[in-house]
Formats: C-alpha cells, structure tokens, sequence
C-alpha cells in the first residue's frame, strides 16, 4: 500500500489568499498581490455562535483551546502570514497586541495588515472542494482526519506507473495545484500514519510555533526539523519507513497535545524513543488516542481511507411502465442494478462499504437520490428529503419513499456479496405496495489490500477473513447491527468489567476503519496454545450479572453457610485467599479476597469478601 499526504502550507491564511485571488479575478479586477499582505488569522473569544458549529467544528474549537489556552477566554491570534511574523506577530498572542504589532510597523499601501476571524467550517469545505482538483491523480481522495486539518489524503498504491513513477506523479500534482496558485508539500510512504509524519515532521502546523527548537543529531549535526524535512516532495521507499520514522519528534505522531507534554516531560522527544516504551504499560499513563496512533505507526492497526463523496457517485436506477408488484420482482430488480453497480465499481477501482436504497411506491412521484447530494424530480422540482437512514433498523420512510441502508464489514465489488446483504434487508421490511422505482447507490471506499495466495502457505487464513466479513453482513442484514456482537477484553481487575460485548459492525468507534481487518485476522487465526482440559482452579468460567451478597458480617473467616436461591448451602472446604485491587487512583476502589468454596450439596462457588465494607458475595459458580 502507497499512501500520498498532500499538505497546504498554512492553510488557514492560504485559503484566505487564494480566495481573494479568485474574486479579483471573477471580477476582472487587477489581481492583487495579496501574498504580500500581512495577514493575521484569530479566533474570537468563545460565544454561543460557537454551538451552532457541527460536530467537527467543536471538534476544531477544542483542540485549538488545548493548543491556545488563552483563546478559552479571550481574542487569540492562531495563524499568520510570513510577512506579519517578519513583523513578530505569532500565533499565541492576543488580538489587542497583534494590532499594536500592526500600528508599530505602519499601514502601508502596497504591505497593508489583514485581521481575518477564524471558523472552522469554511476551512473544512474549501480543503474538500479542492479534492475535486486532484481527482485524477488517485482513485480514493480523503480528508485528514486530524483536528484543523489542513491536508488531504490520496490512495496511490499501483498509480505511480502512469505517471513513469511516484517521483513523476507527486511532481505533476504539485505542479497542477501550484499552476492555480496553491503553495502543498507532498510526501509519499506505506502507511496513512508514515505519509502524515513525512509531510508534518513538527507536527500539527498550529502547534509548530509552540515548541522549542529542537536539538542537534551530535553524530550527524542536522535536525529532523532542518530544511532537508521542508522539500516540497517526500518519497519514502517502500519497506523503509520505519527507518526515517525513528528521528522524528514525537509530534509528528499525530498525539493528543496533553500527552505530548508527559513524554517530554519524561525525556522522550523522538518518535524512536516512543515506539521502544514497553506497550503494557501505556495504557496507564495515555489516552487511548496515542496508543491508537503508537499502533498505527507500527502499522499495527492499519488505516483504511474513506473517500470523499465523488461528484457522480456509484448509483444505478430502475424505473419500468409496470410497477414490481410483489417481493420476487423487487429481488429480480435488486440483482440487475446490483450487477450495474459491481460493473461501475471495478471500472472505477472502488470497493462498496454499504448500499442506500430507495424505493418508490406507486402512488409517489419520482425521485433520483445521490449519497452526496439533493436529486431532482422528473417535474422538476428539487426533492431535499434526507436519505441518512435511521440508526436503529436502518430503514426510513419519507416523502412517500422507502429508505433502505445496509453495511458491510469489509468492502467488496462482489455482485454476490452485496445481493446477499440486500436481500437480506429486504426480507425484514415491509413494503406497503407495488414499487415503480428503485435506485441504489453505493457507499464507496477504498480496495482492501489484495494478498496473493500460495500453494503451501501459513496464510491460509487470509480467505477465511473474506468469507467471515461476508457471514457477519449478512446476519446483520437479518438481526441488525446491534445482533452481532463480539467479546472486548479490558484492561481491568474487577472481574465483572473484564469482558464486555460491542457490536461488531460498530462506525461510532473510532477505530472501526482501522481496526476491522485485524479483528477479523484475529478471529480466523488459530491460537497457537493448546486448549485447556479443564476449568481454572482459581477463576470459574460462569460469573453472576452481579455479585449477590450473601453475609452481612465482618467476621474474616468464610461463613458457616450462607443462602442464595432459596437454599442453604454449608461450606465444607476452600482454598484462598486470592486478593484482588484496583489502582490507588481509579474510583471507586476496589480491594476483594476471593476464594474457591466446595459445598456438602458438591457445588463448587466463587464468593469474596469486600474490604471496603466487610460484606460477603457470591460472584461465580464452578460448572
């Protein structure tokens, strides 16, 4: 896999430039030279405006508080252009002093000074409208994910060969965007996590001018962060990323700010020095978003890109002078456009991730939908009925039409695969008549990695992985993806809290993209210790939903009988005490003596003695 992070240098500023640029130009005024502005971006002090952002702009808004504290309370300056720097303006300082900066240094005509108010929303938008600029170069364009992002992301594995290399194609990139006067930085490497390093080798572009200056290599005299890092293309050969990795500073790990702060605090500045960390201990001491980007640097836990919205999305439709009048004819239906959509697919090198399908009654009036966009009618009016299907069966109705939405586990272009889902679907709803209208489009992604398969090979597994995506689609389809669960082992002592179950077609996650290949890998992949012959002698297979107490006393010795479901039970024997405890800094605390007890009736049970309040339980059974 090749994975192209395409970076626009200071983008808030930029974006700003180059939208003067356009007007200037759309109304065939002299184009100003607007690069030579002093231009100062600040965020306004919080206000209620800031709740009517979506979920990513509050997203926005709370990294840059972590970045800027002052801009908690106050006007704060995040970004400015090389010449207002020149001046000593710098991200961090407050507007009032940002102005006196502007009315020291004079207002010039030709160099005039530019306070422009942030807001994250028309930074996002302009960043996914480019895309559209760089569509040809990558059959799957992504937006960085990061807080303030200010890259996109492109799947170039195989395309380099169009372009006589990869070295050719980032240079033609680079070329067309800086011909519509876009200033990017592109590096090139094997993993989404490698690419977004070699492009920010200091880190979020927001964050770089609150870090010190970084050391020198005394054995090499140069710095990670020098100008050999700040060439307008980076390609990292394949297999060598970890290599060039180890140098650079932890920032260009893409982890949270907070504990940016803690691992240098302990001495560690580079990334080398953080991939060494023993992993058990981590998960103590960071959040659960730099253990996610620890792993995705070890490429561990692979990022899988989700493309952008193409402008003319994957989609088939049917409409007859005869409506489909019962549920055979729908499925004759599903399948023909189905087989249109794997056509379009593999011609377009995309996979499908999902389905949306709308039926249209009778009685209704037509309707072309689109994943991305609003469709129009056949009398011309525009029809903005949102077709976002209902979270709990995934099936809406609105408008006179019938909403469907189904998802796969693992992307596919397989006709089979995605007619099974469907059909699937369609068997658990209800349609109120005959339909004269059906269109599916399809939630695209990117190809999943192909692996080549061999006679005698350990990786035999890799087939089982397609064949168990295929079987947890399809009983999602029937059961719902709330029906299919999977067992998450936590890191806790407290028994009950060790095992929990999550669905395993779970978006909201935030590793769902990245992790759902190696949830499958460990599913299919024989377990190399051999299975056990018998139960653990200290811990029973069987726990209670919650401990029942049995004994009020604080007597320290197992009681002479307790009872539970209506019977007395007499211990006869135990072994223990085996203690249990949480951590001194986790609330509430935990502190419980365990012990194994056999019974005069022979049933062996699990019960323990709460140290905080002296109480006996009965937790498990030994079957």
């Amino acid at each position: 896999k090749r994975v192209l992070c395409l970076r626009f240098l200071n983008w808030p500023v930029q974006r700003r430039q180059h939208h003067q640029i356009l007007r200037d130009r759309s109304a065939q005024n002299p184009v100003s030279d607007v690069s030579r502005h002093r231009m100062v971006v600040y965020s306004a002090s919080p206000s209620a405006a800031d709740t009517a952002d979506s979920a990513a702009g509050r997203s926005d808004r709370k990294f840059l508080r972590e970045l800027f504290p002052m801009s908690r309370h106050s006007a704060t300056v995040i970004c400015v252009s090389d010449e207002a720097r020149q001046d000593g303006v710098r991200p961090g300082i407050s507007l009032a002093e940002a102005r006196s900066f502007s009315e020291y240094a004079g207002k010039g005509p030709r160099n005039p000074y530019v306070f422009a108010e942030w807001s994250p929303e028309p930074d996002r938008d302009r960043l996914i409208e480019t895309a559209e600029r760089v569509r040809r170069f990558a059959p799957i364009v992504s937006a960085d994910e990061m807080p303030i992002p200010d890259s996109l992301l492109l799947d170039v594995t195989g395309c380099g060969p169009l372009f006589g290399g990869e070295s050719g194609l980032a240079e033609e990139l680079l070329r067309h965007l800086q011909n519509v006067g876009f200033r990017c930085r592109i590096s090139i490497s094997d993993s989404v996590a490698a690419a977004w390093a070699f492009a920010h080798p200091r880190g979020h572009f927001l964050a770089e001018s609150q870090r010190p200056a970084h050391r020198r290599n005394p054995r090499s005299g140069r710095s990670m962060a020098d100008a050999e890092w700040d060439l307008p293309i980076v390609i990292i050969p394949h297999g060598q990323a970890d290599k060039w990795l180890n140098d650079l500073p932890i920032a260009a790990g893409r982890i949270p700010p907070a504990d940016q702060h803690l691992l240098r605090q302990l001495g560690i500045t580079t990334l080398q020095k953080f991939l060494q960390l023993p992993s058990d201990d981590l998960p103590s001491r960071f959040s659960s978003e730099t253990l996610l980007r620890r792993r995705q640097l070890l490429q561990e836990d692979p990022e899988h890109l989700i493309g952008l919205p193409e402008p003319v999305p994957v989609e088939a439709g049917w409409s007859g002078e005869y409506p489909a009048r019962d549920s055979d004819e729908i499925q004759r239906v599903a399948e023909f456009l189905i087989h249109q959509i794997s056509d379009q697919l593999q011609n377009r090198r995309l996979a499908a991730s999902g389905l949306q399908c709308i039926l249209l009654p009778e009685t209704g009036t037509t309707h072309t939908p689109s994943s991305s966009r609003s469709g129009t009618s056949t009398n011309g009016s525009r029809d903005e009925t949102d077709s976002s299907s209902s979270p709990e069966d995934s099936v809406t109705a609105a408008a006179n039409r019938l909403q469907i939405s189904c998802d796969l586990l693992r992307p596919t272009q397989s006709a089979e695969q995605l007619l099974q889902v469907l059909s699937l679907k369609l068997e658990r709803i209800r349609i109120p008549g005959p339909v004269r209208s059906v269109t599916l489009t399809a939630v695209t992604a990117t190809l999943p990695v192909a692996r080549q398969r061999h006679l005698f090979s350990d990786d035999e597994h890799t087939e089982h992985v397609e064949e168990l995506a295929a079987v947890v689609s399809r009983l999602a389809g029937r059961l719902g993806k709330d029906g299919v669960l999977r067992a998450d082992i936590r890191e806790t002592a407290v028994p009950e809290k060790s095992v929990g179950w999550i669905p395993l077609m779970d978006r909201s996650r935030d590793d769902h993209s990245t992790g759902t290949e190696r949830i499958l890998e460990t599913l299919v992949t024989p377990s190399d210790e051999s299975p056990s012959t018998g139960l653990s002698p200290t811990r029973p297979l069987r726990l209670l939903p919650e401990p029942v107490m049995i004994a009020n006393t604080a007597i320290a010795d197992v009681p002479p009988r307790f009872q539970w479901k209506g019977a007395d039970w007499t211990p006869i024997q135990w072994a223990g005490p085996d203690r249990i405890e949480t951590h001194w800094w986790d609330d509430p605390i935990v502190r419980r003596d365990y012990f194994r007890v056999q019974c005069e009736q022979g049933s062996v049970f699990w019960i323990y003695r709460d140290l905080v309040n002296r109480h006996w339980y009965l937790h498990g059974i030994f079957e």
